[in-house]
């Protein structure tokens, strides 16, 4: 079933905050990166091979992580081979994933959400 994932890269993950522009702008300057506004409550803080979304939820939550694998036929494959093998998938929506994007959500509630495009140097 892997055969369609690998080699994925680590395209971004998302921190939830009651406070999420305050942590938003304490990662960035922890890291020298910017910080963009890009929703009502959503912030981008990225920098060379790294991005993270900062949204309001639950203090220390990571509701996700986007693992991109090396482009959109691959992805569409190891889709239906997990859907095959019983495995629950479902679209998913972010500024920063093609429209191909889906997730598969672990038993402790948490989403693992795979795109096929590649995290850019900012």
């Amino acid at each position: 079933m892997n055969q369609f994932l690998w080699p994925a890269r680590l395209h971004h993950l998302r921190r939830d905050s009651p406070e999420p522009e305050r942590l938003a702008r304490f990662y960035g300057a922890l890291l020298g990166d910017p910080v963009e506004r890009i929703g009502p409550a959503l912030w981008h803080v990225h920098g060379p091979a790294r991005r993270m979304l900062v949204g309001e939820g639950e203090a220390a939550a990571v509701p996700y992580f986007v693992l991109s694998v090396p482009d959109a036929d691959r992805l569409a494959r190891f889709r239906q081979e997990l859907e095959q093998a019983g495995v629950a998938t479902s679209g998913v929506a972010s500024p920063l994933l093609g429209p191909g994007a889906f997730k598969v959500t672990d038993p402790d509630g948490r989403s693992v959400v795979f795109d096929s495009r590649r995290a850019s140097a900012s």
